[in-house]
């Protein structure tokens, strides 16, 4: 699974949830360095404006949550 917005509110509070379940998970951010560390979480670097570093983010992921 996949998980946009993890640095900010919402996004933080559903990938901090589900680390915790240990599901396997891949935090797409645009600053790796304010990811949030959730132990053996995937970090993957892009921004909705690069649709081929979007492309690589989320390339095998099944189920995405995406906040806008």
């Amino acid at each position: 699974m996949a998980i946009t917005g993890a640095t900010g509110n919402l996004g933080g509070r559903v990938a901090r949830g589900l680390a915790g379940t240990g599901a396997a998970l891949r935090l797409v951010v645009r600053d790796p360095r304010r990811a949030p560390d959730l132990g053996s979480v995937e970090i993957a670097t892009a921004a909705y404006g690069d649709i081929a570093a979007a492309r690589r983010a989320l390339e095998g992921i099944a189920t995405l949550f995406m906040v806008s």
